[in-house]
C-alpha cells in the first residue's frame, strides 16, 4: 500500500491546492488540465524549414542518375539521409495536425496521410503517393543495403514534387492554426 513502505510519503488527505476556481468564475481547480491547440506554430515553422532545406540539399547535389550516385559514395549517403528527412518532416506534420484535430489516430505512418485525405486536408492521390514515400523511407533505414540505386534515382528525378505539395498544404495549415 501507498506510504506504507519504509522512505514513502504517507498518503495526504488535500489534493493539489484547489484556490477558489469557482470565485474566479471556473468550473474547475486552477491546475486542473485545459485543452489546447497542439499545434505549436515554431515547431511546424522550424519542421517546413528542415523539409525547405532537404529538398534544396538534394536539388543542389543529386548528379542526376544512377551513375553519379554510385560513382561518389558520400554523395548518395547524403542524397539518402536528406530523402530520409524530407519523408520524416512529412511524417512528423502529418501526425501532428491528426493529433490537433483529434481524428482517430493512423495505425501506421503511410495511413497518416489517407487520415488527411479523408478529412480534406490533403489530396487523395497525394496520400497515396505520400504512403510510397513512407516505404521509400523504411527500405532507406531498415534495408539500405537493399537500395535500387536506379530507383533511387528515378524517384529524386521524378517524386521531389510530391514532398513539395505536401509542405504547401502543411503551410497552408500553419496558416489556417
Amino acid at each position: 500500500m501507498y506510504g506504507s513502505k519504509p522512505g514513502l510519503p504517507a498518503p495526504t488527505t488535500t489534493s493539489a491546492p484547489v484556490a477558489s476556481y469557482c470565485d474566479e468564475g471556473r468550473s474547475r481547480p486552477v491546475d486542473a488540465w485545459e485543452p489546447r491547440s497542439l499545434v505549436d506554430r515554431d515547431i511546424v515553422t522550424r519542421r517546413l524549414l528542415v523539409l525547405s532545406d532537404a529538398l534544396q540539399q538534394i536539388d543542389r547535389e543529386f548528379p542526376g542518375d544512377a551513375r553519379g550516385l554510385e560513382a561518389s559514395p558520400l554523395v548518395r549517403a547524403a542524397i539518402e539521409r536528406w530523402l530520409q528527412v524530407a519523408i520524416e518532416v512529412c511524417i512528423d506534420l502529418a501526425y501532428h495536425v491528426i493529433a490537433d484535430r483529434g481524428w482517430l489516430p493512423p495505425d501506421n505512418a503511410g495511413d497518416a496521410f489517407a487520415v488527411l485525405a479523408s478529412h480534406g486536408a490533403l489530396d487523395g492521390g497525394l496520400a497515396s503517393r505520400l504512403r510510397g514515400a513512407v516505404s521509400l523511407r523504411n527500405l532507406l533505414v531498415h534495408q539500405y543495403a537493399d537500395v535500387d540505386l536506379e530507383k533511387l534515382a528515378k524517384t529524386v528525378r521524378q517524386d521531389l514534387g510530391d514532398l513539395k505539395a505536401f509542405a504547401a498544404a502543411a503551410a497552408r495549415w500553419l496558416e489556417e492554426a
